[in-house]
């Protein structure tokens, strides 16, 4: 099935499957019953299927660019919809999706922070580490330090 926003076969979509991604987003702070797809406006659609695709494309090098290309709409666009429905630039999301990924990789795993920032999509160890000092306060190798007994 083709929408207005892409090929929902290609975003790994099938019609009526919920993204889990969004789930915990209020798409316009509605009412939720057994019919909230039947208040979905088309902005909501969109969102939902920009948070499907960073989702799924989150390890790679994307920004709001690349997701309004995968999503057929004019990136303009797509950063007003997607800022009223999330409450958040897609930039923004995009990096703390990012960084969750990355705080779990520190905790989970021993491998090196350029390693860890590549799998997460970032372009350099250097970026990597900034983009965390400012979502935690403290560098990548000190917040793995803290985490371990």
């Amino acid at each position: 099935m083709t929408t207005a926003y892409g090929n929902e076969a290609a975003l790994g979509k099938e019609a009526g499957d919920d993204i889990a991604i969004g789930a915990d987003i209020d798409f316009g702070k509605r009412e939720r019953d057994d019919h909230a797809a039947s208040y979905m406006s088309p902005g909501d659609e969109l969102v939902r299927h920009a948070l499907a695709y960073i989702d799924r494309n989150i390890c790679t090098p994307i920004d709001v660019a690349s997701v309004a290309r995968a999503v057929n709409v004019n990136r303009s666009y797509l950063s007003r919809t997607f800022h009223a429905c999330v409450g958040m630039t897609a930039k923004a999301y995009i990096d703390a999706r990012r960084i969750e990924r990355a705080t779990t990789m520190l905790t989970e795993s021993n491998m090196s922070i350029a390693r860890v920032a590549r799998r997460c999509g970032y372009a350099s160890a250097d970026v990597f580490t900034r983009r965390f000092r400012a979502a935690h306060n403290t560098t990548p190798a000190q917040w793995r330090r803290g985490q371990r007994p």
